[in-house]
């Protein structure tokens, strides 16, 4: 009866270590990149690359270069809207038929901003208030995936979503110091 005891305990001791042994590439965790995609306050600023900073005559300068808003001359709202369809071609080593293209389809509002220049003691001022979202983290995912070994046979449904951004709440002000020469400050909180 001993030795019947001691020969499953040992048993079950081998194949309690040979299954940590073959878990490691079993239990692998999925991993999860997230790019983060740059958005721009609108059409002109993103057409104009670097060159709009020095350019910035329109309220979607608010926060990237308020000295420009001097050159406004009434008060101006810009709003900036846009469609992301992002696919993504997934690659999963351990079950090919897990592989494919996964998307995600959004409307989204990308800038809103209000710009009112002002004469204040014979200075040219301005005052602008923005809201822009900077970056757009979300994803969706929705897959099975099988884990086969020798020993072992494991199919998981994997529904992964993903929402988020980072946006932001700015507040600028620019004042003309001389007729081509101006300062301008922003604060944003994010």
């Amino acid at each position: 009866m001993k030795k019947h005891l001691l020969l499953t305990v040992i048993l079950i001791l081998v194949q309690i270590n040979l299954l940590w042994a073959f878990s490691e590439t079993l239990l692998r965790p999925i991993e999860t990149f997230s790019s983060l995609s740059i958005i721009g306050p609108g059409s002109r600023a993103r057409g104009l690359g670097g060159a709009y900073l020095a350019l910035s005559d329109d309220s979607t300068g608010g926060d990237s270069n308020p000295a420009g808003l001097v050159i406004l001359n009434q008060c101006e709202l810009a709003f900036s809207g846009g469609y992301v369809n992002r696919i993504e071609d997934l690659e999963i080593g351990i079950d090919k038929k897990a592989s494919g293209k996964q998307t995600v389809s959004q409307f989204n509002l990308q800038y809103l901003g209000i710009s009112k220049p002002f004469v204040y003691g014979n200075k040219f001022m301005c005052l602008s208030l923005f809201y822009r979202k900077r970056y757009l983290l979300d994803r969706k995912w929705n897959l099975n995936i099988q884990r086969k070994d020798n020993y072992i046979r494991e199919v998981s449904h994997i529904d992964y979503q993903s929402e988020g951004g980072l946006s932001s709440l700015g507040l600028s002000f620019c004042y003309r110091v001389k007729k081509y020469f101006s300062f301008g400050i922003f604060k944003v909180k994010f």
